[in-house]
């Protein structure tokens, strides 16, 4: 599947935050690695997620369930997995900025006046 194709399996404002998100973070490169993101820690994938990230939105949305911290590596780079995570991370934390700022900082500072004005968030 492309990316096009599988952002068609949410819904259009979940969609476009997505888009816009997976173009910000990695450029639609799910193969995508930043060595040393803010923090200075790595980041990986589509999402440029954290390993702990990752593995702690996975479980406590119950994509991940059983997953051992040692097998997220594996798995890091699976840009499905990643928009899938994202998408339940933003419908159910994505109102809250705080959240917003300490999750994907410098995209939500790119985007939050195009997503407010399109009534996104």
């Amino acid at each position: 599947l492309t990316w096009q194709e599988l952002l068609n399996n949410y819904p259009p404002r979940l969609a476009i935050i997505l888009a816009d998100l997976s173009f910000c973070e990695s450029g639609f490169n799910e193969n995508a690695l930043n060595k040393k993101d803010l923090d200075g820690t790595a980041s990986y994938g589509l999402m440029q997620f954290k390993p702990s990230t990752l593995l702690l939105y996975g479980r406590k949305y119950g994509i991940l369930p059983d997953i051992e911290p040692a097998e997220i590596q594996n798995i890091i780079y699976d840009g499905e997995l990643q928009l899938r995570i994202a998408a339940e991370m933003i419908k159910n934390e994505g109102h809250k900025e705080k959240w917003w700022l300490q999750q994907f900082p410098g995209c939500f500072l790119k985007y939050k006046n195009k997503w407010i004005k399109l009534g996104l968030i």
